[in-house]
C-alpha cells in the first residue's frame, strides 16, 4: 500500500493506491472524551477487544471489584485479601486505570462510575456475566 501524503493536514485527505471507502474514519476520530461518564460505551468497546477483555474477566473472576468496593483500597491491601501477589494486581490496577475503570492516586484505588454502575455484582448492570 502507498501513501500520499503531500499537501496533507488530516487523515481524511490521506490517498492510498487502494480504496479506503470500507474504513470509517469516524471511529479514529471519536474520542471517548466526549461520551458520557455514565456510558457503558467503554465496556462494550472492551467486550468487543480480544486484548482487553481477559484481564477484564480475570478481574472479575477474583472479586476485585467487590473487593475494593468493600474497603480495601491499597495495592498491599488488595493483594493480601485476594491471597495474590502484589505485582500481579499491581499490573492488573495499572491496566484497569488506563482504561479508565479505576482511578488510582495518592496510593488509593477506587472505583469509577463506569465500574459502579456495570463491574459490581450487585449493580442491576452487571455487566461481569459477559466475560466469562
Amino acid at each position: 500500500m502507498e501513501y500520499n501524503l503531500k499537501n496533507t493536514n488530516s487523515i481524511e485527505h490521506v490517498k492510498t493506491s487502494k480504496s479506503l471507502s470500507h474504513f470509517d474514519t469516524s471511529l479514529i476520530m471519536n474520542n471517548s472524551l466526549n461520551q458520557s461518564i455514565n456510558s457503558d460505551s467503554i465496556l462494550w468497546g472492551l467486550w468487543l477487544s480480544r486484548i482487553f477483555l481477559p484481564s477484564l474477566g480475570v478481574a472479575d473472576k477474583i472479586n476485585l471489584f467487590s473487593c475494593i468496593n468493600n474497603g480495601y483500597t491499597s495495592i498491599e491491601t488488595i493483594s493480601q485479601y485476594l491471597g495474590m501477589h502484589k505485582q500481579g494486581i499491581e499490573a492488573l490496577i495499572c491496566f484497569l486505570t488506563s482504561i479508565s475503570l479505576l482511578n488510582y492516586s495518592n496510593n488509593e484505588v477506587s472505583l469509577t462510575t463506569i465500574s459502579k454502575n456495570y463491574l459490581l455484582p450487585e449493580s442491576l448492570c452487571y455487566w461481569g456475566n459477559a466475560f466469562v
